[in-house]
């Protein structure tokens, strides 16, 4: 048993060296994903797994009023891109940020959160009781 476990450390500790040497340079990443027309920033990338499949997340700004289809283009592209050039990512992950204004006094241009609504009378079913009674359930 103790000849398992000594093992198993050594081979975790292998796996560690790769780990923490992934030679992923962060600046090239923005590089590459910064070209593609319509991406205005690029930031907090990073990267963890082994060297033969590297996951890779980082976050990529929009303009505002770029819609979500054009977005998820964007966010395709990029990630194409960069499994071409990094063969070794087996994952990507972009989260897609709108770019902040420039001046924080200026009015927010994102629509406000929904609010929950309550359901109208109306929409709620009725429900016929046998002695003749009508009520209305929420759901």
């Amino acid at each position: 048993m103790e000849k398992v476990t000594i093992a198993s450390l050594q081979a975790m500790k292998r796996e560690g060296r790769k780990i923490v040497g992934l030679g992923f340079d962060p600046a090239g990443i923005i590089d590459l994903a910064g070209r593609v027309a319509g991406v205005e920033n690029v930031h907090r990338v990073r990267s963890r797994g082994m060297r033969s499949a590297v996951e890779l997340d980082l976050h990529m700004q929009v303009a505002p009023d770029t819609s979500v289809i054009e977005a998820h283009r964007l966010a395709s592209r990029i990630e194409n891109d960069l499994k071409l050039k990094f063969p070794e990512l087996s994952d990507v992950v972009i989260h897609i940020e709108p770019t902040p204004p420039t001046n924080p006094t200026s009015p927010p241009t994102a629509r406000p959160p929904l609010q929950p609504s309550e359901p109208s009378a109306a929409a709620e079913p009725e429900h016929h009781h046998s002695h003749g009674d009508v009520h209305r359930h929420k759901h």
